[in-house]
C-alpha cells in the first residue's frame, strides 16, 4: 500500500426499517466503524492485514466484505464476528458504548458467549 492513502472503510450501512434489532445493529457498526478508523489513522494495522485490504480492493470487495468485522442478527440474536484479539475487544467495546447509550437491558450473562466456534 506504499504511496497511497488510508485504505476505505465500509460505507455506512442503513438500518432495516421497522426492526429494533436491525437499528441496534447499525449503531453498533458505525461505532465500531468509528473506533476501526481511529485505529487505522494511527497505523495500526499490521502488513498482513494491510495486504489483505488490499488484495480484497483490488478484487472488487467494498463495505464489511472488505473490512476483517462484520456482524448479523438472526431475529433477536446478534452475532458480531471480528478478526484478531485486539479487534475483537474494540467490537465489544462499540457494542458496550451503544447499549449503555441506550440504557438496554441484555440477556442473562448465562446466555451471553464470546470466544472462538462458540454456539
Amino acid at each position: 500500500m506504499a504511496g497511497q492513502g488510508a485504505p476505505r472503510l465500509p460505507s455506512r450501512r442503513r438500518p432495516v426499517q421497522g426492526r429494533r434489532s436491525g437499528g441496534i445493529r447499525f449503531l453498533i457498526l458505525r461505532e465500531m466503524e468509528r473506533l476501526e478508523r481511529e485505529f487505522v489513522s494511527t497505523g495500526g494495522l499490521t502488513p498482513g492485514e494491510r495486504d489483505r485490504i488490499d488484495e480484497r480492493e483490488r478484487l472488487g470487495f467494498s463495505g464489511s466484505d472488505l473490512w476483517l468485522w462484520n456482524s448479523a442478527v438472526y431475529t433477536d440474536d446478534p452475532v458480531m464476528i471480528a478478526v484478531g484479539v485486539h479487534r475483537s475487544c474494540r467490537f465489544v467495546r462499540a457494542a458496550r458504548r451503544v447499549v449503555l447509550k441506550l440504557r438496554l437491558r441484555l440477556a442473562q450473562p448465562a446466555k451471553r458467549f464470546l470466544g472462538i466456534g462458540v454456539p
